[in-house]
């Protein structure tokens, strides 16, 4: 049996050595537990992180890399899903430049399923009054040659044609009808850029 030659320990020097042990096991058995199960979620890469409280996940660019997230999925079928049962499932904001981007080599850059596309600002109705034939339109986006216009009458026409040409005055284009009307005339638009 070895015996313990070393000078013996008063009890406060035994009972800080047993709450050290305890503390490191209770800090061990911690560090163990789930992440998902904090408070304050944290994301886990490569995992599913289903949750009932609130998550976040912030990552800040660098400057000259542009992108506030990007993510190489190399191949998986699924790189990044936002779901939300009320409101909105993904939100992107710049200053300038582009707040949502999507490309395609083959495929849809876009595809949406079950419900309906609303784009503000870029689209509306305008009236050509009753013996006139145009309107000014301000979409409230930058119009250039770049730009072209969908356009849909709300009314039956005739044989008349419909058209737009962009405006002299800056960020403004003009719906034509190429005869009056005894009535106004209006025209739902879409203005898009193809650049």
């Amino acid at each position: 049996m070895a015996i313990d030659t070393t000078a013996p320990r008063s009890r406060r020097a035994l009972l800080s050595a047993a709450l050290g042990g305890l503390a490191a096991g209770a800090f061990a058995s911690v560090s163990r537990a789930t992440p998902v199960q904090a408070l304050h979620d944290p994301f886990q890469l490569g995992h599913g992180n289903p949750t009932i409280q609130s998550s976040s996940l912030t990552i800040n660019s660098k400057p000259a890399a542009g992108y506030g997230l990007y993510i190489d999925a190399a191949g998986s079928t699924d790189a990044l899903v936002s779901r939300a049962l009320i409101g909105t499932g993904v939100t992107g904001l710049t200053n300038s430049g582009t707040a949502l981007k999507a490309g395609a080599t083959t495929g849809h850059a876009i595809h949406t399923t079950g419900g309906r596309i609303r784009i503000a600002e870029v689209s509306g109705v305008a009236t050509i009054p009753k013996g006139r034939k145009s309107v000014v339109v301000t979409p409230g986006v930058d119009v250039n040659s770049d730009t072209f216009v969908l356009l849909t009458p709300r009314a039956n026409i005739g044989s008349r044609a419909l058209w737009f040409t962009t405006n002299p005055i800056p960020n403004k284009f003009m719906i034509r009808m190429s005869a009056t009307r005894n009535a106004p005339t209006k025209v739902a638009w879409l203005a898009l850029e193809t650049a």
